[in-house]
């Protein structure tokens, strides 16, 4: 007979599994800055080299500081010096909430949510970190503020039906 899981056991494999599912890469990291969690789609999204994950577990960087993590991310932003402010705000002033777009130098954007964890004690713990890849949001975006730009500003009238033959635009 199989023993019995612990509840921690079942809550520690019910966030790897959801942090693996999600379509975000999330970072956790303790008050002390220590990587506690984070998951392949981080590592994909920031190209984190393989030198970084090397803590307790294998492949991962569990119980390393985020420095270096946090270096290699550096290093592929347009605008470091405010992506490195912002990140040292964050963690001087725990209360604060993050959402923002990160532009990277391989043309991709980022888009950003921070939040602190707290105890039911208002106590921080650390910080976690979500990052998903907009890159083709902000394409389409871009495409479709042009589309619109040139059909306002076109000499002649612009008719698009759908396929039942009723104006759209």
């Amino acid at each position: 007979m199989k023993n019995a899981i612990s509840d921690i056991e079942l809550k520690n494999s019910l966030i790897k599994a959801m942090q693996e599912v999600s379509p975000d890469g999330i970072l956790v990291v303790d008050e002390n800055r220590k990587v506690t969690s984070h998951n392949s789609q981080f590592v994909e999204l920031w190209n984190i080299p393989s030198k970084l994950l090397c803590g307790k577990e294998p492949g991962t960087a569990i119980g390393l500081s985020d420095e270096p993590m946090l270096a290699a991310m550096h290093d592929q932003v347009t605008d470091s010096e405010s992506f490195l402010s912002r990140v040292q705000s964050l963690y001087a002033d725990p209360t604060q909430l993050d959402h923002c777009e990160i532009k990277l130098l391989d043309g991709r954007t980022l888009e950003r949510h921070s939040q602190a964890i707290l105890n039911s004690d208002e106590q921080y713990l650390g910080r976690v970190w979500f990052f998903r890849d907009i890159s083709t949001l902000k394409h389409t975006e871009r495409s479709l503020q042009l589309t619109q730009f040139v059909s306002n500003h076109a000499p002649d009238s612009i008719i698009w039906l759908d396929k039942q033959a009723h104006i759209v635009y």
